[in-house]
């Protein structure tokens, strides 16, 4: 290509073009590097790219075949992960980065390079970040590339001219390296067509410190997903946290112990660990929360995935999230004391299953380690005085065929007593209660917080009444 032909494709390139979607200022990003490394010890970076399916640590491999068949733990997938060529650890303020990773029909990984053949895909998406241990870079791409899987001469260049004489991407002008700029390049092979591959080229430069709040890339996925669980109201009675077990952010995951025949998910079987779990986080202060990792059995504490509230169910490659600070456990508290009753405590306590669904056998250990006693009333009479206190509340079983609540058993939590009232929390969120309640026994102030009028309370046929005093 010569001068004069380059200038008149980058000018026609500027007209052409819309303005470009540059790097987002308003957050930082990051990733717990020293976490990662306990699972996946070749971790050596992180690439992201916001509101597309690049979201995956970055692997160094001896030979590039094995993160084609593996993940980033080394186990078996489908997916494979990103990574880079080397023997020993990659420098990655060098001048050419070159990252590869599986291209699938679902645009998983790098199955999203061949997108930007589209120039509005282009426009929305001009940058990806790779975040590593010793500094953050932000990847502008300007280039792109259809070729032959065995031309490698041909793509692992850095000859500006070359590139873009073949590009298939129309480039933002101010996106475009300058003498002494550091390049990455990003290739996968070609989904529908066997022996060719995609390659992206971008500009790397470094991304200065900011005081911009920091996004955890090994949480962003879960904490900004929708979540219905939060803080409820009972105007002049009280405010509590109101976890649903069906709530969209975890009614999925599995919630099995290891070896379980079955798949069964925490919406249909996790009423116990959530109300337990409404019960210790409206009794104990948020921040004495993370106690409860000192008590696992767990190298890494309590972990999650979005495919099961313990990680060995996991078989896509999710990094696990691991809970540590107070608004860790507050968030999915519900999942760490379904961990617990898995089995996942020192006090060798288990209340999961696979024949049947979740006893209380773990109730007193668990409230054990927040200083919270635990004692049966004989009945909802018996109990009534206590919960009529602000630093007591009941966890209890409804069952029978007339109860308003459900049609088998069900867990729930008793909050709080008034004079006509007695305040429950119910860990099977409902709009409605529907046929279960032809009389309407249940008053629903919003969904999971619910009242019954004390003189109907009998009809509940509350059962198993275990008071938690903090």
């Amino acid at each position: 290509m010569t001068k004069r032909r380059l200038v008149a494709l980058l000018l026609a390139c500027l007209l052409a073009l819309p303005s470009f979607a540059h790097a987002r200022k308003e957050v930082q990003y990051a990733a717990d590097f020293e976490y990662m490394r306990y699972f996946a010890p070749n971790v050596v970076g992180w690439l992201f790219q916001p509101d597309t399916t690049i979201d995956s640590p970055v692997m160094l491999a001896r030979e590039g075949y094995f993160y084609l068949r593996n993940g980033f733990d080394g186990r078996y997938s489908a997916r494979g992960s990103v990574y880079m060529l080397g023997d020993e650890m990659p420098d990655l303020s060098a001048p050419l980065v070159v990252l590869h990773g599986k291209n699938d029909m679902n645009n998983r990984l790098f199955g999203s390079l061949s997108e930007y053949r589209e120039a509005e895909y282009y426009r929305r998406h001009p940058s990806l970040f790779l975040i590593s241990p010793e500094g953050n870079y932000q990847l502008d791409i300007f280039a792109g590339v259809k070729t032959r899987h065995k031309d490698h001469d041909s793509w692992m260049t850095t000859d500006l001219a070359a590139v873009l004489e073949n590009s298939f991407i129309a480039p933002d002008p101010a996106l475009l390296p300058e003498e002494g700029d550091a390049w990455a390049i990003l290739t996968t092979e070609d989904a529908k067509q066997e022996g060719s591959r995609f390659v992206i080229y971008a500009r790397k430069r470094p991304m200065p410190p900011s005081d911009a709040p920091v996004v955890w890339l090994n949480h962003q996925g879960l904490d900004a997903s929708k979540s219905v669980s939060g803080y409820a109201t009972a105007e002049g009675v009280g405010t509590w946290m109101v976890y649903g077990q069906n709530d969209p952010l975890w009614d999925r995951m599995i919630f099995e112990v290891a070896g379980s025949s079955r798949k069964r998910p925490f919406g249909d079987g996790g009423c116990g660990p959530t109300s337990i779990a409404m019960a210790i986080a409206n009794l104990v202060p948020a921040e004495k929360l993370p106690l409860l990792n000192d008590y696992a059995t767990q190298p890494l504490g309590y972990v999650f995935c979005p495919c099961g509230i313990d990680d060995r169910w996991c078989d896509v490659g999710h990094v696990p999230y691991q809970l540590k600070t107070p608004e860790d456990f507050l968030r999915y508290f519900p999942l760490a004391v379904g961990s617990f009753a898995m089995g996942n405590n020192t006090f060798g306590v288990q209340g999961r299953r696979d024949s049947y669904g979740t006893n209380m056998s773990y109730l007193e250990s668990i409230c054990s380690v927040y200083g919270i006693s635990v004692r049966s009333a004989r009945s909802l009479e018996e109990a009534l005085p206590y919960l009529r206190r602000k630093d007591t509340m009941a966890v209890c079983c409804v069952t029978g065929t007339y109860t308003p609540f459900t049609r088998t058993s069900h867990f729930m939590v008793l909050a709080q007593v008034t004079d006509e009232h007695i305040y429950v929390l119910d860990p099977l969120r409902r709009d409605t209660y529907g046929e279960q309640d032809p009389r309407g026994i249940v008053e629903i102030i919003t969904p999971g917080l619910v009242r019954v009028r004390l003189e109907d309370a009998h009809l509940c046929h509350f059962t198993s009444i275990n008071l938690l005093t903090y």
